[in-house]
């Protein structure tokens, strides 16, 4: 985890030490300054996984995406709890405001922009497993 961003760091390292849904994960973090896509450097991490002779076949993974490919990609290991996190699509009339969080506009057209005050939008976005 040398590179990664002091605040994403904090947030995984607070979370394994202190969630017990965290306890016993393996976060493997590999971002833009390692070369390669995404999908591939994980695959590729799976893949060298099975060569430890003392790899266990029933373990889960995990990747979180909204890449079509990731679903050929995960299908492409033959783990048997291969798992993808994808975000809901929501069709833009139905998305609320980006800028105030209300539903029935978009940022571009809030009457809150003239105030000048930002309304806190709801920052969880329903995902699918």
């Amino acid at each position: 985890m040398e590179r990664m961003s002091n605040s994403l760091k904090f947030y995984v390292m607070e979370r394994l030490q202190t969630s017990e849904l965290w306890k016993g994960l393996r976060i493997v973090y590999s971002d833009a300054s390692v070369p390669g896509e995404g999908e591939h450097k994980l695959l590729e991490f799976i893949r060298g996984q099975r060569e430890d002779p003392h790899y266990d076949p029933n373990v889960r993974h995990c990747i979180y995406g909204a890449d079509a490919d990731l679903i050929m990609l995960g299908l492409s290991t033959h783990e048997p709890n291969f798992h993808i996190i994808r975000e809901v699509f929501i069709p833009a009339h139905e998305r609320p405001c980006s800028f105030c969080g209300a539903h029935g506009h978009q940022a571009d057209d809030c009457p809150h922009k003239m105030e000048g005050k930002a309304r806190t939008p709801p920052d969880e976005q329903p995902v699918q497993f």
